[in-house]
């Protein structure tokens, strides 16, 4: 309970703002509710009306310090908190599992497609290189035999026909 809450009722019962007090003790009254149900826990569906807030305060004490001193002397048998961080991390590990298995196709994929570009770059560098050395002859055609030009196409001929 705030201290702030019980100093607004006080002024307000000195001032005899009635209104004011009401107010303050609606807070009080809010804030007395939370912490009941905040000590209260998950676990029970109702609140005990005859239990006071200390007394929840140290039945929920108790609870906790039972799981700390549970989770000390047996980590091996998780809790129902151990058992979510364990599903959990099963699932992050499976997610990382499909990653890389997806990675690790595309990769594959990727490694087939450029042996198959490679295969067909080849092919066609080799069919571009004898097209160019089919044209070199052809020129060489137009030289007079044992000429300058006509010996520089076809050496160039043959230097495009060697070429892998």
């Amino acid at each position: 309970m705030s201290e702030r809450l019980i100093q607004d009722i006080h002024a307000a019962i000195s001032r005899r703002d009635w209104n004011a007090v009401e107010t303050a003790a609606n807070a009080i009254r809010d804030d007395e509710h939370s912490t009941r149900r905040i000590l209260a826990g998950t676990d029970i569906g109702s609140l005990p009306i005859d239990m006071s807030t200390s007394k929840m305060a140290e039945k929920r004490m108790a609870e906790l310090s039972a799981i700390i001193e549970d989770r000390a002397r047996f980590p091996d048998r998780p809790d129902v908190i151990g058992r979510m961080i364990e599903a959990n991390i099963g699932n992050l590990k499976a997610c990382k599992q499909s990653a890389e298995d997806h990675a690790n196709r595309a990769i594959d994929r990727a490694i087939k497609a450029e042996s198959e570009n490679a295969v067909l770059f080849s092919s066609a560098r080799r069919q571009a290189f004898g097209e160019v050395a089919q044209k070199a002859r052809e020129y060489a055609a137009h030289y007079p035999e044992a000429s300058d030009g006509r010996n520089t196409f076809i050496i160039f001929a043959e230097w495009a026909e060697e070429q892998p």
